[in-house]
């Protein structure tokens, strides 16, 4: 999926774990802590004989140590930790609709330069038909020079126009492939019917 691939959404993802980790420690540090103690001691025979005991004893011993609560510091870092985990599971909310905005606004510039490269295309044959004509009435007297100097300039803008066109055409696919949280190293991510689809 798209928030497993992307590293600024798993990054985002990570701030929010530790976050959330931070606070349920210092939720945990509220509580008291208890400790078991136990111990086995050989005591002197005549300690034992006197007692009429068996030497072997165990003795344990239980343990609680309940925190200081210092003007309300422990609950004031309860707080922060709060607000630090609120903080970023917005910023992951934003990380993620930016993702998905990302894509969506590389797939319609996809689209449209891949629309636009199209009409100019087609422009420049029917510019280039129309130079070739336009040349044969000039060589036959039935047409001045300038009109066909305006139509050869019109070709040449209209190739331009599709070289830049085209360049901006890659580095959308470039975007909308790093967009989709894909490296270089990687396989493509694109569907082989949407990477058809966007063939110009």
């Amino acid at each position: 999926s798209l928030v497993g691939r992307r590293p600024d959404v798993l990054a985002a993802e990570q701030q929010v774990r530790s976050a959330f980790r931070g606070l349920e420690a210092d939720r945990l540090a509220l509580l008291p802590d208890f400790s078991f103690q136990l111990s086995v001691g050989r005591f002197a025979e005549n300690i034992g004989s006197l007692l009429d005991i068996n030497p072997w004893m165990g003795h344990s011993a239980i343990g609680m140590q309940i925190p200081i609560y210092e003007g309300g510091a422990l609950v004031a870092q309860i707080d922060i930790a709060d607000a630090q985990e609120q903080a970023a599971v917005a910023a992951y909310g934003s990380t993620v609709l930016n993702a998905f905005n990302e894509v969506e606004t590389d797939l319609g510039n996809e689209y449209y330069l891949s629309r636009g490269l199209g009409y100019v295309d087609k422009a420049i044959v029917s510019l280039g038909k129309a130079v070739i004509l336009a040349n044969d009435r000039y060589q036959a007297g039935a047409a001045d020079m300038q009109s066909m100097l305006q139509l050869q300039t019109r070709e040449l803008a209209a190739r331009a126009n599709a070289l830049d066109l085209r360049y901006s055409l890659l580095a959308n696919r470039v975007n909308l492939y790093l967009a989709l949280g894909s490296s270089f190293d990687d396989k493509p991510v694109i569907p082989q019917q949407l990477a058809s689809a966007l063939e110009p």
